[in-house]
């Protein structure tokens, strides 16, 4: 069994200095990577920054500094809001399958890989993995 998307998917990989100097340094936000999130605020400051790319007007490098100074508090503001609505969250894959299939994925990125395939890894059916996956619900 393949899993085919439904629709095509955007990646964006950002590297980000949060010891810059434009950056508040107390007290120096973490940002841990997260997989398949989507935050709107965080993806249209994104897009204005990649419109910035190899503009030579004067201008665009002032206003490409300002777009990744306000991308890093998106990302901080996004950090704090997926952290709170996570410890609401109940169900789920228990934290070491996640690791494993997050590190399976990372190393196999430009393979198509079957559902059936990631379930094996955590030794799991592929009907209590997708359980696992999409079965999160809130606490009451």
């Amino acid at each position: 069994m393949w899993q085919k998307p439904r629709v095509l998917t955007r990646v964006a990989y950002l590297y980000i200095d949060l010891h810059d100097q434009l950056f508040d340094p107390e007290p120096c936000p973490t940002i841990s990577p997260r997989l398949f999130f989507f935050d709107q605020a965080v993806w249209g400051t994104a897009l204005k920054l990649k419109a910035q790319i190899g503009n030579s007007d004067p201008g665009s490098r002032h206003y490409a500094e300002v777009l990744g100074l306000v991308l890093m508090h998106e990302l901080v503001r996004s950090e704090r809001t997926a952290s709170a609505s996570a410890k609401q969250l109940r169900g789920g894959l228990p934290m070491w399958q996640q690791k494993r299939v997050v590190e399976f994925i990372d190393e196999h990125l430009a393979e198509d890989i079957p559902l059936a395939a990631l379930a094996g890894i955590v030794d799991l059916r592929v009907y209590h993995f997708e359980r696992g996956i999409e079965g999160r619900s809130q606490k009451p």
